[in-house]
């Protein structure tokens, strides 16, 4: 009887943001099927993360209503009627929504949670250590990173962007030689979101990994020298790993580990950085 008890509810909550109001029509191996706005759908087992048998759990709640001509409404829920509709508040009066042309209902702050952020920027800090060959003539540095992504809808978690850094670099055989590095950078990340739909603090915890490839110029400024400053642009690979913290709403922090290769003239320039960034998300 527990187990069969959230197939008699009214209301299944997804764990992906989705809302489904209606009646059970029979259970099936891995999910069941429900009657909800006016149709059949097949609820896998595994993505529901709640039922309820009492509509009023509804009112009051924030939900984005999408409809089948492809327009959205935005509201809380005032009443619903198995025969009649939705009834939805939109600030200015309740309108009636039929059955039949709504297409889905969704809690559009656990959808993001599940889904991830459309669009997310950052910026930070790092300090890097350059490694093999470049170790014996570079020290350690500060850099300044800034980085924006895009949701690609084609896959869960992941995203597309960029990401530019402006680097100084210590050049050890002489004190009045210095070194800099802009890069720019296209990026592709994957954030892995499985954590998101959790209850506990773990939900606020999101792993990811990136990729760049993009164009580099490296300034020589030398007083001594002639000319005093010289310029090479040459192609650069990053390799990102970390992870993102959400603080509350809107604000995080990324704690990130990455590998840079600079395929400059001669040996290429290679490091290693830890850094942190402030991250804002809408």
């Amino acid at each position: 009887m527990a187990l069969c008890a959230p197939l008699w509810s009214d209301v299944v909550f997804s764990d992906d943001g989705a809302i489904f109001i209606g009646t059970i029509i029979r259970p099936e191996p891995g999910g069941m099927r429900y009657l909800a706005y006016g149709r059949e759908v097949l609820l896998p087992s595994g993505s529901i993360q709640r039922s309820e048998s009492d509509l009023k759990v509804l009112q009051g709640l924030p939900l984005t209503v999408e409809l089948m001509d492809g327009s959205v409404l935005r509201g809380t829920v005032a009443d619903f009627d198995p025969e009649i509709g939705l009834f939805l508040d939109i600030s200015f009066g309740v309108l009636t929504v039929p059955l039949q042309s709504i297409k889905a209902v969704t809690d559009p702050v656990k959808r993001v949670r599940y889904a991830g952020s459309p669009f997310i920027a950052r910026a930070g800090a790092s300090c890097y250590f350059p490694i093999l060959s470049a170790a014996s003539s570079f020290g350690p540095s500060l850099g300044v990173d800034v980085a924006a992504e895009w949701s690609i809808a084609l896959l869960r978690g992941l995203s597309a962007g960029f990401d530019a850094r402006y680097a100084f670099a210590d050049f050890l055989p002489s004190s009045t030689v210095q070194y800099s590095f802009l890069s720019v950078a296209p990026e592709a990340s994957y954030r892995m979101l499985f954590l998101r739909t959790r209850a506990d603090w773990l939900r606020n915890l999101t792993p990811f990994v990136s990729a760049g490839v993009g164009p580099v110029y490296v300034n020589l400024a030398d007083p001594g020298g002639y000319p005093s400053q010289m310029g090479e642009l040459s192609l650069g690979v990053n390799l990102k790993l970390g992870l993102d913290i959400d603080l509350f709403k809107g604000v995080g922090l990324r704690f990130q580990g990455r590998s840079d290769l600079y395929l400059q003239q001669g040996s290429p320039f290679v490091l290693l950085s830890l850094g942190i960034m402030a991250s804002y998300d809408r």
